[in-house]
């Protein structure tokens, strides 16, 4: 992929998304209205970088295991210390931190971009 199909998968994602459906009881709390929600996506359009390739270290595999599990993802959007990636190989978004000096660290939220970012 190049930074441009990036960027037009991130495009279609966001011109896309629909109010997700979920059973009533089937979660926890108060689910988010549609306004809630179209409010996240403002943010993240502002959040939104050129796509750039970017090195992270797999915190949740680390949980399971001492060895250092890294991978290399693309950086779609940037807020605070927070990046959202894209994994092309499995066609899903994450969320990083970027706290520190050595490579931002994936925590193991993964999914749809839109839920993603409101997960941060």
């Amino acid at each position: 992929m190049t930074p441009e199909d990036v960027q037009a998968l991130v495009a279609r994602e966001i011109a896309d998304w629909r109010l997700p459906q979920i059973a009533p009881g089937s979660t926890r709390g108060v689910l988010w209205d549609e306004e809630r929600y179209r409010a996240q996506i403002d943010l993240l359009r502002t959040a939104l970088v050129v796509p750039r390739q970017q090195r992270f270290v797999l915190e949740e595999e680390q949980v399971t295991t001492d060895k250092v599990h890294e991978a290399i993802y693309w950086v779609v959007a940037v807020t605070g210390s927070t990046l959202v990636w894209f994994d092309e190989a499995r066609g899903e978004f994450g969320l990083a931190s970027a706290g520190g000096p050595n490579l931002p660290m994936s925590i193991g939220v993964r999914g749809d971009l839109v839920g993603v970012f409101c997960a941060r």
